[in-house]
């Protein structure tokens, strides 16, 4: 009989995940699992719910309110620590007997995510300017998706639920890898949360932080770099050998 289940790493293999069931890997129903990946990519928690938290830009409920300023400050605050993986288990990671080729192969997804946020950043910011409406209505249709998929009727209420998500054994199904302090300060952060009509004041508060926002991802995104640089190396070199191989086979044969 076809199994009907089937293993989530809540870190990606694509970012240095590893394969220790205790701390990254959930069972999950097969097409639940297939489905929360074509609605959220394949993204760490972190990455994911800063994606939804610019996705939130725009947003507003029925009487017109939107999120604060306190919203995004507190959000930013705890998703970028100086280094990303403070935010979660030790034993997320690959064993470091495999360490250093997995952080060159990581450094790909890490370094081109990392230049896809700074890119929603700038939209975001434009679309606060009265620019850019074609993009936050894909944002806000992306928020939508994700709002559907975790059962709630608004953006904070989806990220405590993909939080707080879990399997028939009480395993968190998207969210293991992180530790108790994360998951215990973005908890509070959106329990705090209350909305509340947009000013002028707010509004440039909110531009302030996300260009302060801009500035902390593109240093992270520098210090990626050197590594990415050294896999694209490596790649072009392999692939240089790989067509060695090929044309010497083509010539013996």
């Amino acid at each position: 009989m076809r199994s009907t289940t089937n293993q989530h790493h809540g870190m990606p293999r694509s970012f240095d995940g590893g394969n220790d069931s205790s701390v990254n890997i959930t069972t999950i129903d097969i097409e639940e699992h297939d489905l929360f990946h074509q609605l959220a990519g394949h993204l760490p928690p972190d990455f994911l719910i800063r994606q939804k938290v610019l996705e939130t830009i725009g947003w507003h409920d029925g009487k017109f309110r939107m999120l604060p300023p306190s919203f995004y400050d507190d959000m930013f605050a705890i998703l970028t620590p100086h280094d990303w993986r403070e935010l979660y288990h030790s034993r997320t990671f690959r064993m470091p007997s495999s360490a250093q080729k997995a952080k060159s192969h990581a450094a790909l997804h890490i370094f081109t995510s990392l230049g896809a946020e700074i890119t929603q950043i700038h939209d975001a910011i434009a679309c606060l300017g009265g620019s850019k409406d074609y993009i936050a209505q894909t944002s806000q249709n992306a928020l939508k998706n994700f709002m559907f998929f975790f059962r709630a009727k608004s953006p904070v209420r989806s990220m405590q639920n993909y939080l707080a998500d879990t399997n028939e054994v009480r395993e968190y199904k998207w969210t293991k890898p992180l530790i108790q302090s994360t998951r215990r300060d973005l908890g509070t952060a959106l329990s705090d949360t209350r909305l509340e009509t947009m000013t002028a004041n707010s509004h440039e508060r909110i531009i302030w932080i996300l260009r302060n926002q801009k500035k902390h991802i593109e240093r992270s995104q520098e210090e990626w770099e050197p590594t990415f640089d050294q896999y694209i190396t490596q790649a072009a070199e392999q692939g240089q050998k790989n067509a060695l191989c090929v044309r010497k086979k083509h010539k013996r044969d």
